[in-house]
């Protein structure tokens, strides 16, 4: 009886410590909610008490008179000592700046930014680009490319070889958006590779420009940096740079094969009938290479090719590889008898691979 009486009590206390705790931890969760809903109210009354003032800094024709003689202290008192010294308000402030800044272009974007510079926020953003901790450092990069803190384009081109992925991506976007004139000066000094995200980002800070803006990207086709040269050769051929397709053709000298399909790749967006030759010795000379072999056929399609040279495409056909029988298809009736060319060939060709022909003759792609 003793010792079933000691287990029991031994059980009671470890399931009152454990009770004891559960109701800790219910009390704290409900304080973090409450704080969480303070917060909440707190800045949606703050973001309320906001629109009246930006209407009026905006659009007002006082304001605008007191910009153009640089009297902050008239903007100051516009929206109130409380975003000078609270650092809440402070926070809420510059965000809907960036937010604003975001939706907005021409004047009303410099108008945002005049703004967030008369608040020292830009002052803020320096500091924490030099930061330690790489998510302060990768969200002031950003803010800094989107309020256009062109100051700070040297500080943050220290960032483009970061050794967190983050804070690289970041760093090139921004140095790409602070540099019109020169958006790929960092280039030369990058150790690491672009990623694809990478690629895509700065390709969407690069649609920021118009099209008579855009480098041409030849000068970076003999970079060490494979990432560099492909990047640049998918810009040649999303803004049809024609004048560079010599160098692009050059490329099929790096042994590299990314950079080699990458510029098969462009040589068919550019579309130029001169490049004929250089895609039909990619034919003869990579036959081992699918990857490659594809890439030629459909850019072959894509600029088309002539009656004569349909034999050399015809040989594919034999492959017993159903992708390339179907590319290569494709690419035949680009020629302008190709139809007729193709439905020859169906006629005679083995069961095996007529029905891929015949969608292929079919296909409206």
């Amino acid at each position: 009886m003793l010792l079933g009486s000691t287990f029991q009590i031994i059980f009671f206390s470890f399931s009152l410590k454990f009770t004891f705790k559960g109701i800790e931890l219910l009390n704290f969760i409900n304080r973090q909610t409450i704080t969480i809903n303070i917060q909440k109210r707190r800045r949606e009354k703050i973001k309320n008490a906001l629109a009246t003032p930006f209407s009026i800094y905006l659009f007002d024709e006082n304001i605008q008179e007191a910009l153009s003689q640089n009297d902050y202290a008239a903007i100051l008192e516009l929206f109130g000592k409380k975003y000078g010294k609270n650092s809440f308000s402070r926070y809420i402030l510059r965000k809907e700046l960036i937010r604003l800044h975001y939706s907005y272009s021409g004047d009303i974007a410099y108008k945002l930014e005049q703004l967030f510079t008369i608040f020292g926020f830009d002052k803020e953003v320096g500091k924490k680009i030099k930061s330690q901790s790489w998510n302060v450092k990768a969200n002031a990069i950003n803010d800094a490319a989107q309020m256009n803190l062109v100051e700070y384009s040297k500080r943050i081109l220290n960032s483009v070889n970061h050794p967190n992925s983050i804070v690289r991506t970041e760093a090139r976007v921004a140095s790409v958006r602070l540099n019109k004139k020169n958006p790929f000066f960092f280039f030369n000094s990058l150790r690491f590779n672009m990623s694809d995200w990478d690629q895509i980002r700065i390709h969407d800070a690069l649609m920021e420009y118009s099209n008579a803006e855009v480098p041409l990207m030849g000068k970076w086709l003999g970079s060490s940096n494979e990432s560099v040269v492909v990047f640049s050769l998918k810009i040649i051929g999303y803004y049809s740079q024609e004048e560079e397709i010599e160098k692009v053709i050059n490329c099929f000298n790096n042994p590299s094969e990314n950079i080699k399909r990458q510029a098969l790749k462009t040589l068919g967006k550019l579309g130029s009938k001169q490049s004929l030759s250089v895609l039909f010795d990619c034919l003869k000379n990579e036959k081992g290479n699918k990857k490659l072999i594809l890439q030629a056929l459909q850019s072959l399609r894509l600029i088309g090719i002539f009656n004569e040279d349909t034999d050399k495409i015809s040989e594919f056909l034999k492959t017993g590889d159903y992708d390339i029988i179907f590319a290569s298809c494709l690419a035949l009736k680009s020629a302008p008898n190709g139809i007729e060319i193709v439905e020859k060939i169906i006629a005679d060709a083995d069961e095996s691979t007529v029905d891929i022909m015949k969608y292929a003759l079919f296909n409206k792609n």
